[in-house]
């Protein structure tokens, strides 16, 4: 998710800004909100000066799934530090469990950077949890730092968004796959019994994802689960800046999320040894 537009906003205050600042949102949350949580797992340089805590909540935005919350904390922090020195002090101290994203250089003439932190989202409910990063000169031996904390949330999934009654599912995984040749090599495998229920009960586990609307994507796994009744119903794991899965069975068609790439590892375990490069090579990529 890109918050460039609220960044933009917010440093256009901060870069003229000599004393704290005061910010005012509306539905303002709880100390317990989940960003503000979030928020608060960021590692400040020693010395830095909190200016502005501001947790609230809004409608989701465009990317994420259309039902459910996002929570929004961030806050604005005057940092000891230059700005070299401040890039150097954040890469190098991420909080526990994460894993650094992109970084770079904003395009304007305020010459500032970003960082995005990633969180495994593994909550319920929980789709996205990403904690950015953005900061600019104060002056030649300080800075200022905007902290912006993001969890997004999804709704429960009815009964119709999950595979009841299954008998058998192809799975099937792939040697190669590039944006420009597609998915080649498969390996297939049908499973039945207990195989067939590790995946399935994976696949029901899944919470909802966002629709994807990437030009160019990846393709590391498909499946395709015959029902007891004779319906089939398509999976498909598509890599696209995340894992999201496509689900379309008769004429209705859904998507999930598996960032933590369970089912793509439910899977693999269940694949026939020795192939589908790629699709192992995607859960690795996954898991680091």
């Amino acid at each position: 998710m890109t918050h460039k537009f609220r960044w933009l906003a917010g440093f256009a205050l901060l870069a003229g800004a000599t004393a704290p600042l005061a910010v005012f949102t509306t539905a303002q949350a709880s100390s317990s909100s989940p960003a503000t949580v979030l928020l608060k797992q960021a590692v400040l340089p020693p010395g830095s000066k909190l200016l502005v805590n501001v947790p609230f909540s809004m409608k989701q935005q465009a990317g994420v799934p259309s039902v459910g919350p996002l929570f929004a904390a961030h806050e604005y922090v005057q940092v000891p530090l230059s700005t070299g020195q401040l890039t150097a002090f954040l890469e190098s101290h991420l909080p526990s469990g994460s894993t650094l994203g992109s970084t770079g250089t904003a395009f304007d003439k305020r010459n500032y950077s970003d960082l995005e932190i990633s969180f495994p989202a593994n909550g319920p409910r929980v789709y996205l949890k990403i904690v950015d990063e953005t900061w600019t000169a104060r002056t030649a031996n300080s800075s200022w730092l905007r902290v912006d904390a993001d969890v997004a949330q999804v709704g429960e999934r009815t009964s119709a968004e999950t595979i009841e009654a299954p008998s058998k599912a192809i799975v099937t995984g792939y040697a190669t796959t590039t944006y420009q040749n597609g998915s080649q090599g498969p390996s297939s495998i049908t499973i039945t019994g207990a195989p067939l229920g590790t995946v399935i009960s994976t696949f029901d586990a899944l919470p909802l994802g966002p629709t994807n609307s990437c030009m160019e994507e990846i393709v590391p796994l498909t499946m395709t689960v015959t029902l007891s009744n004779g319906a089939k119903v398509q999976v498909t794991e598509i890599e696209c800046g995340g894992h999201t899965v496509l689900v379309k069975t008769g004429t209705t068609q859904y998507y999930l999320s598996d960032n933590d790439c369970k089912l793509l590892a439910a899977a693999v375990n269940v694949l026939p040894p020795g192939g589908s490069t790629a699709t192992r090579n995607a859960l690795s990529a996954c898991e680091q």
